[in-house]
């Protein structure tokens, strides 16, 4: 979590007291709490309508058991409701303080005078007793396989499948960003899986994949999906495994090793397009300890990278036999697909 101001290049200084005032001494009056709630509430409503919401949402369930991962971004509407005041004053005491607490500023000012700004209104900034983060349970891989099904009256079925991942600081990390550029992840339709699964078999409309989803501080996932009709669900998590196995076994060809890498250097100059993008670069520079000149050293990082590290960070941090399946849509209970006139939850 975080705040967020936007101003021209000389009203800065306002920025500044805006920033502090909002850091240090926020009020959470009950009327705008309650209307946060209301919105929150709205949202979740609206993504347990969608299909690909309620997928993701189970998939995490089932892949980060045990873990704060588990539950979703937004929450579920009967703990948002139940939030207090006093909840989120708690809230704000543990975890808003200055050791714990990246500012990053861009724009049209010199540094110099930035650290002016912060340092008269935020050097005695402290927070209340010691720091405590919370201590989460070890993420791993899970022992076996699975698959759950969960109907909703759909054209299309929503499917994920995958294991948990690798942490942002992982050292397979940069190889296996290359792999998922290759495998799922690259420019339109040109992966591996959306060049087979739809180009090539015309088993659906969307199919992606990648193996270092939302990695940060925290594992993130290996994940694929695909949005097949009813009558391709077996053909289409089939092909998806196939896919992987394949991957697995051969890896990338020569000219898809060399088109991932070309494709990733020159999207990571668009990290540094708006004022937003490079603030977001240096809060995460920070948060991941990449470095003050991670941006000289990323476009090294991938070049140096070999197609036999590639497919050797695949071996060890992809694993087909221990997949999780999620499939929701017009399905029962055992994956069946209903027809049209049975479809009655």
């Amino acid at each position: 979590t975080g705040a967020e101001i936007q101003v021209l290049a000389g009203q800065t200084r306002f920025a500044m007291d805006l920033l502090n005032d909002v850091l240090r001494y926020p009020s959470f009056p009950e009327d705008r709490l309650e209307q946060a709630k209301s919105i929150a509430v709205a949202q979740i409503q609206s993504e347990e309508d969608d299909a690909d919401s309620v997928a993701r949402d189970l998939f995490f369930e089932e892949l980060f058991k045990g873990h704060p991962s588990h539950k979703p971004a937004l929450g579920y509407e009967r703990t948002v409701k139940g939030i207090t005041r006093e909840d989120v004053l708690a809230h704000y005491r543990r975890y808003y303080r200055p050791e714990n607490t990246i500012i990053a500023v861009v724009g049209d000012i010199s540094p110099s005078a930035v650290l002016g700004l912060i340092k008269t209104r935020f050097t005695d900034w402290s927070g209340e007793g010691q720091t405590v983060m919370p201590e989460f349970p070890r993420l791993e891989r899970g022992s076996a396989a699975g698959t759950r099904y969960r109907f909703m009256e759909t054209e299309h079925l929503s499917v994920y499948l995958g294991h948990v991942g690798v942490r942002r600081d992982h050292p397979d990390y940069y190889a296996l960003r290359v792999a998922d550029t290759i495998l799922g992840g690259g420019t339109g339709f040109s992966s591996r899986l959306a060049s087979v699964l739809r180009n090539d078999r015309g088993l659906a409309y969307t199919v992606w994949g990648a193996t270092t989803a939302y990695a940060g501080v925290e594992p993130g996932a290996f994940m694929c999906y695909s949005d097949p009709p009813p009558e391709k669900k077996s053909a289409a998590i089939d092909g998806m495994s196939a896919e992987i196995r394949k991957f697995l076994a051969e890896g990338p060809t020569d000219e898809e090793f060399r088109n991932a890498k070309e494709h990733m250097r020159k999207k990571f100059v668009f990290q540094f397009e708006t004022l937003d993008s490079v603030a977001d670069y240096l809060i995460s520079s920070r948060r991941y300890n990449l470095g003050v000149d991670y941006y000289r050293r990323y476009p090294r990082m991938i070049d140096s990278l070999t197609r036999e590290e590639v497919v050797a960070a695949l071996k060890r941090n992809v694993d087909p036999e221990k997949l999780i399946v999620i499939v929701v849509g017009p399905v029962d209970e055992k994956g069946n697909v209903k027809k049209t006139g049975d479809r009655k939850e």
